[in-house]
């Protein structure tokens, strides 16, 4: 049988004794749930109430007894919302910290880190090779994520994972083609079903996540604008851009009459074959999106998008390039031709014109050469004398 203690002060609790233990409950000012602890004696109870109301009053996470960093892994996974691609490759990440998984959260030393990357070098993907560094860095950052939502909820005071040294990651070359290259690209291209999607990646740089998610509504046709306002990760997985903001992109005339050429193929199902159709499925006349597969009439799976391109790749005499690449040459193509870099970062959708000249300032490495030789120019008609030229040119 239950019985309360004695009176306690309002808001500080309740303590009852339920047969030789002692059960601390928490006021509802302090946790609506009133989450509750059984103790072997008052004593301890009144200390666990009194810790947890001065946590709370210091703005610190209640202790949920999560001291494990599996526990509190677990926990931190299921309290938040993910996308579905998101979840799961967090899930899968998750289970390469199993090795450190009984190790208190406040034990836990840039040694443990050391320990899971040491297993992950003996473990094979499905294709029998080695994880690469790059997914070795992503499980790493995984627990870093984990333990700064520690450091936020008070329960540990920094995040050691800032001292660990990480495998260090295989330079990957960036490919940009050249105009002729872009061209015989789209010259291989015209007349299918893809020719409107590279025209798109070449001209505005997009994402192909975001060229994938494109709506026929999308377009403008009276300004000859596409409004970029969501991203497919997966045909059943369509949710923002990764700058999480709309924005609208203007196209050259030579890409519009391509998106019309693509809209009359649509139309008539031009070089769909019915074959492979799924039951049930729409027509790709009757798709939504701009760009449909013809077996789901949904946005194509990224996969599709590399084996075309790929395939017209090697027909151009390319050789080698990958979907991203296309963003890579566009941005290099605007900014070689002198336009503003506000303008050119708005239409790749980047934070700021900053991070595109950090991302591509290597192509304004001619232009700081002709601003070099203008300079050079205007002193040296100074230093001649020719005073009145310099002034001149200063006042244009």
């Amino acid at each position: 049988m239950a019985r309360k203690s004695k009176k306690r002060l309002y808001g500080t609790g309740t303590i009852t004794q339920v047969g030789d233990a002692w059960r601390a409950q928490l006021p509802r000012g302090v946790d609506p749930g009133r989450r509750s602890k059984y103790c072997a004696t008052f004593a301890e109870a009144e200390i666990w109430l009194a810790d947890q109301c001065d946590r709370h009053l210091r703005g610190l996470a209640l202790d949920d007894g999560l001291t494990l960093l599996g526990d509190y892994a677990d926990a931190w996974l299921d309290r938040h919302t993910w996308d579905t691609g998101t979840e799961a490759a967090y899930r899968t990440r998750r289970r390469h910290l199993s090795p450190i998984d009984s190790v208190s959260l406040e034990d836990v030393r840039p040694s443990h880190v050391d320990t899971v990357l040491a297993e992950m070098r003996r473990k094979k993907n499905r294709k029998g090779e080695p994880l690469s560094e790059r997914y070795q860095r992503l499980v790493v950052g995984l627990l870093s994520s984990i333990l700064m939502s520690a450091v936020r909820d008070g329960v540990l005071s920094a995040n050691i994972v800032d001292r660990v040294v990480l495998p260090k990651l295989p330079q990957v070359e960036t490919v940009v083609l050249s105009e002729t290259e872009a061209r015989a690209l789209l010259r291989v291209a015209r007349g299918t079903r893809w020719h409107a999607v590279w025209w798109i990646l070449l001209a505005v740089g997009l994402r192909s996540g975001e060229v994938r998610g494109l709506k026929k509504t999308d377009y403008d046709d009276r300004t000859g604008s596409l409004r970029i306002q969501r991203s497919v990760r997966t045909p059943h997985d369509i949710g923002a851009t990764k700058g999480k903001r709309e924005r609208w992109v203007p196209l050259p005339t030579a890409c519009i009459a391509s998106i019309r050429a693509h809209a009359d193929l649509i139309k008539a199902d031009a070089g769909v074959p019915a074959r492979g159709r799924r039951r049930g499925s729409p027509s790709v006349a009757g798709s939504p999106w701009m760009f449909p597969s013809h077996v789901t009439g949904r946005p194509y799976p990224s996969n599709t998008l590399w084996k075309n391109l790929m395939a017209h790749v090697k027909a151009a005499g390319i050789t080698r390039l990958r979907p991203h690449d296309l963003r890579h040459s566009a941005a290099t193509f605007m900014i070689a031709n002198k336009r503003p870099l506000p303008v050119v970062a708005e239409i790749l959708g980047h934070r700021s014109s900053a991070f595109t000249v950090a991302r591509y300032g290597h192509v304004l490495g001619g232009q700081h050469r002709e601003v070099a030789d203008i300079m050079g120019n205007l002193l040296s008609e100074a230093e001649e004398g020719d005073s009145s030229t310099l002034a001149q040119k200063l006042a244009q």
